[in-house]
């Protein structure tokens, strides 16, 4: 059943769905929940919440965190009801909480289990999906409202768009100009895990028509190591380390 009526296309720039997501290990980082619940683990969402600022060192938009937190449990129970499992025995320390306090929720099958799960529940209701299909601009009517896009020199109308692209973090410009710290050691240095498609294309055609950006500056660099294709995702692979003498180690 497509919500409220509509007709939805969903166009995705790489040839398969899911971004990031869809290579991560699916982790749900969650507080007082029934899976916490199973292993005796005692949580709450004031102290993830907690957690989260003071690792972040509190460079982010507080009521985006919070948001984040409160949604933890909700967020699990509405994927299990779209068909991802979670199993207690697989909760863990994901290495920055207390040791005391696992709340890293990985799905069954990871991030490719939570996305494969989403895409079926999403063309059971009928939604549209061109793959391999990049957006190029949005299309305004004389009043200056948005009314469509231009994907691939093709341009398709719609009474609504909405701009659900993943982040920049592929786009060096972008990072160098927005989030400084992330890009500041420049191209040399710079490398970034996840997929290549994540090049800001959403932040730019949302400032071609107007849009503000907000946030410039905040953010928290962190290397995941399941989203590297590198043996240490820590450093990057070109990079060589000798000794006092000169001899590679």
């Amino acid at each position: 059943r497509r919500p409220a009526g509509a007709r939805v296309l969903v166009c995705e720039k790489a040839q398969r769905h899911g971004g990031n997501a869809a290579n991560s290990g699916g982790v749900i980082m969650a507080a007082g929940t029934d899976i916490q619940r199973a292993r005796s683990v005692e949580d709450n969402v004031d102290d993830l919440y907690d957690h989260y600022m003071v690792h972040s060192k509190f460079l982010v938009v507080p009521a985006l965190p919070r948001t984040l937190c409160e949604g933890g449990e909700p967020t699990l129970d509405w994927l299990r009801g779209h068909g991802v499992t979670f199993d207690p025995a697989n909760l863990y320390i994901t290495g920055v909480e207390s040791a005391k306090t696992p709340r890293g929720h990985p799905a069954d099958g990871n991030g490719h289990a939570i996305m494969y799960a989403l895409e079926n529940a999403a063309m059971a209701r009928g939604l549209e999906v061109s793959v391999r299909t990049r957006v190029e601009g949005l299309i305004r009517d004389p009043g200056g409202a948005v009314r469509g896009i231009r994907a691939d020199g093709a341009e398709v109308t719609a009474a609504a768009v909405v701009i659900a692209s993943g982040g920049f973090s592929a786009n060096l410009e972008l990072l160098q100009r927005y989030f400084p710290q992330a890009g500041r050691h420049g191209a040399d240095w710079h490398f970034a895990v996840g997929i290549k498609e994540n090049s800001g294309d959403g932040l730019i055609m949302a400032q071609d028509v107007g849009a503000a950006i907000v946030g410039e500056g905040l953010g928290n660099s962190m290397l995941t190591a399941s989203l590297s294709k590198e043996v240490e995702p820590y450093i990057p692979g070109w990079l060589v380390y000798v000794n006092e003498h000169g001899f590679r180690f």
